[in-house]
């Protein structure tokens, strides 16, 4: 409850939409004065991540992880049972690579299996507009995005 009213007396709030309720939401949503469409209304976003993903196991069509091809142009897939998604560009030892510092797996997020994951996932970008009713999203990782190679 003090988190939402601390949230209330700013402009923009952006959140961890774990945890937190479509009620909390609203409550920051509609500001000090509890009214939506007034002066004091906060635009809510949500964290998302955009260029890695937390788990590294995802099986997906299992033609990942990925490589680029510097020679050929081309993406490899390796075919190692897991989703396409997984990068495997530092060493292609077949295992997605591995952020050292948050533990978490570099992604191709050009990679629409991946686009349609991070929409669709439990607490991904369709929960957090339709569900918890946040106006946008803080796309996260986004610097991790290997888009000139992939």
């Amino acid at each position: 409850a003090q988190k939402v009213i601390k949230a209330q007396a700013f402009d923009l709030a952006i959140l961890d939409s774990h945890g937190i309720t479509r009620e909390q939401v609203q409550a920051i949503r509609s500001g000090m004065d509890g009214i939506l469409g007034t002066d004091d209304d906060v635009i809510v976003v949500a964290y998302i991540s955009i260029g890695e993903d937390n788990q590294g196991n995802h099986t997906g069509n299992g033609k990942g992880p990925v490589y680029w091809d510097s020679q050929s142009k081309k993406i490899v897939f390796t075919n190692r049972g897991l989703a396409s998604w997984y990068l495997d560009d530092a060493d292609h030892n077949g295992k997605p690579d591995q952020n050292g510092t948050w533990g978490s797996y570099y992604v191709n997020a050009g990679d629409s299996l991946w686009q349609e994951f991070v929409k669709t996932m439990p607490g991904g970008a369709d929960y957090i507009i339709n569900v918890l009713g946040c106006d946008g999203l803080f796309l996260d990782t986004i610097d991790r995005v290997q888009i000139g190679s992939i």
